[in-house]
């Protein structure tokens, strides 16, 4: 049962072999043999310490680990500083060191990064020192064979040099020592992370064609979500590039089970007659599909945030909220049938999340029915579908040519039509997050880069930064400029883009992981576009900008983007009055530099990354790629002026 709120989407319920919610369950299973002869038995002799139980403790997890991150190859993160770019090209090349470009060579394999599975003691840290998480699991000796037998299957190493681990069901609690591992900021620790993700991945792959009856294991389904969030938040161009590929797998599983649908699920009655034997089972019933619905709630959001750092489309939508809102944290996180039924309450029927995301209301009368906070996630993360499609007929609309006498046809009007919707519903979102009392910051911050999206396409930002070349940076800065900059869809977009600055300085220490640090990143390339516009303007003197007089009083008002919401925000947005600027906060005391500085947005938004790993002084290897990214943007002065 689980123990934490946010990793109790991968708690472990035994339960008889077939479930009511139509999936198997992995402790029903018999182990799988590993080889025609069991690698387990001589000739390997690895009685010396498999005969041993162990304490298992998930020392190095996060409770928020479902933002699961896998180290890269240490060879794609510079240590060095790179030479200062001075051409578009310099950009270009910057973005084919990101890890979003790969070109395979014919080192890069599997097996890649197995030595790292035969680290000594000596590497390791004094384990006294590492931090203790809420959530701890005693691991018997089974489970750790079958763990190791796993490595040997998957990998060609001497089995006589593995470290012993234990196993729970072997690629669930395989996945789990990976994850927990990228918590860390060790080398040797991430690094056997690395390497023992690669055999889970391996061996995921080869269980569901030896059986496939695991494609109906929750268990299974959970490790493989794991899997896949581990590879594609990594920053390892290889393992996230073979992640993005296999995303839709854990998706089209838990598709085929129903449980993306209201049917699903049934209410639950608790009654003061019901013995300890039917309240047990009761409850793990219980808990069994509100397992499935909360894995169901994770692939959802983990499939919009893909979507977002890939520029990809989503796999789902809004018709996947045919499931129930989440239960209350004090029901999901109860640790015995009496607990639970003392926070049970009679009519315990909870709204469709795709009711409550068209009326938000539904959530005031629920009290603590509910897990408020993660339902406004399931709904902000619901609107990115709609936002793709603006987004998509948007771009359409402004690569027609432009003409004096055109005139708005119905796509045009569906276009206004849907913004007057959906930029609303941001807005209160953002509110409602705000005002939660227990909503956390990331939160915020997804809702105010929903809010910069919608007035901008990532995919736009990045090859006027150069991602496509030199000839194509031109013609997309060519559009932007004459169809972008002057509307105030623009001054919108970099306004969120500040905000989003601002929500990331508040969150916690090392929360900018995985897609949290691509949001940043993201920001930071709409500051960048919109100054080099401003520069670009100032030297071209078009026809198409309007120009304040003088005497105008915000003529020369500097207007902090990430700052508070000041009165000079509205001239700036409405008026295109002021002179956007950002937060430095590299200086003794902060200073507002304006955006047409060269390097201003990139060197506040790294800035922001490298702090928040200021107390582990280490950075993930995602955030160093990402930060080594902005950097050489920043340094690459564009001649496309």
């Amino acid at each position: 049962m689980a123990t934490n709120g946010v990793v109790a989407s991968i708690s472990v319920v035994n339960a008889s072999l077939l479930d009511d919610s139509g999936f198997i369950l992995s402790n029903t299973r018999t182990p799988v043999a590993i080889g025609p002869d069991n690698f387990l038995t001589p000739p390997y002799q690895l009685d010396h310490f498999l005969s041993q139980d162990i304490d298992f403790d998930f020392d190095s997890m996060d409770p928020d680990f479902f933002s699961i991150l896998d180290p890269p190859d240490q060879h794609e993160i510079s240590a060095t500083v790179k030479p200062k770019a001075t051409t578009i090209s310099a950009a270009t090349e910057a973005f084919q060191r990101s890890p979003w470009i790969w070109n395979p060579v014919e080192k890069d394999s599997a097996l890649a990064a197995q030595g790292a599975l035969t680290s000594s003691k000596s590497s390791l840290p004094d384990l006294a020192s590492v931090r203790k998480s809420a959530l701890a699991q005693n691991i018997i000796s089974d489970h750790r064979d079958q763990l190791l037998g796993m490595v040997l299957e998957t990998s060609r190493l001497n089995p006589q040099k593995i470290t012993s681990f234990p196993s729970f069901p072997v690629q669930l609690i395989g996945a789990l020592i990976a994850a927990g591992s990228q918590q860390e900021g060790e080398t040797a620790i991430w690094e056997f992370g690395l390497a023992l993700h690669e055999s889970v991945r391996l061996s995921l792959a080869a269980l569901l064609e030896t059986d496939n009856t695991w494609g109906r294991d929750l268990n299974y389904i959970r490790a493989y979500q794991i899997s896949i969030g581990l590879g594609l938040w990594s920053g390892f161009k290889r393992k996230m590039e073979i992640a993005e590929g296999f995303r839709q797998i854990p998706t089209t599983m838990l598709r085929r089970t129903g449980a993306f649908s209201w049917s699903h699920y049934y209410a639950t009655s608790c009654q003061m007659i019901d013995t300890s034997e039917s309240l047990e089972q009761k409850w793990k019933s219980w808990v069994r599909k509100e397992s499935t619905k909360r894995l169901a709630i994770h692939t959802f959001i983990s499939d919009v945030q893909t979507s977002i750092a890939f520029c990809k489309a989503p796999t789902m939508t809004t018709l996947d909220h045919s499931l129930p809102i989440p239960a209350s944290e004090a029901l999901w996180l109860a640790t015995t049938s009496e607990m639970w039924k003392e926070c049970f309450e009679d009519d315990n029927t909870l709204p469709r999340a795709l009711d409550v995301s068209q009326d938000l209301t539904l959530l005031d009368g629920l009290g603590g029915q509910a897990d408020i906070r993660l339902t406004y996630s399931l709904v902000l993360y619901g609107v990115w579908s709609q936002i793709w499609s603006y987004q998509d007929v948007c771009t359409r609309r402004l690569s027609r040519s432009m003409s004096a006498n055109h005139t708005p046809d119905s796509a045009s009007m569906w276009h206004m039509h849907q913004y007057s919707e959906l930029y609303p519903i941001l807005v209160t979102l953002r509110d409602r997050l705000t005002a939660l009392d227990r909503a956390t910051n990331r939160e915020c911050l997804v809702a105010k880069l929903f809010m910069m999206l919608l007035h901008v396409s990532v995919l736009d930002l990045q090859q006027a930064c150069g991602v496509s070349g030199g000839d194509e940076a031109e013609s997309v800065l060519e559009a932007l400029q004459e169809r972008w900059f002057p509307m105030r869809e623009a001054r919108c977009a970099v306004w969120h883009a500040g905000q989003v600055l601002r929500a990331a300085r508040a969150v916690p220490p090392t929360s900018l992981r995985d897609f949290y640090a691509v949001a940043v990143y993201q920001a930071s390339l709409c500051l960048r576009v919109y100054g080099l516009l401003c520069e670009r303007d100032d030297h071209r003197q078009g026809p198409h900008q309007v120009r304040p007089s003088s005497s105008d009083s915000y003529m020369n008002v500097r207007i902090p983007l990430d700052g508070e919401d000041l009165p000079e925000r509205n001239a700036f947005v409405e008026l295109n009055r002021g002179i956007p600027c950002v937060t430095s906060t590299d200086q003794s005391e902060h200073q507002l530099i304006p955006l047409t500085s060269h390097a201003a947005a990139m060197t506040t938004s790294l800035t922001i990354l490298r702090n928040n790993f200021s107390a582990v002084g280490t950075l993930h290897p995602l955030v160093a790629n990402l930060v080594e990214l902005m950097q050489s943007l920043g340094e690459a002065k564009n001649d496309l002026l």
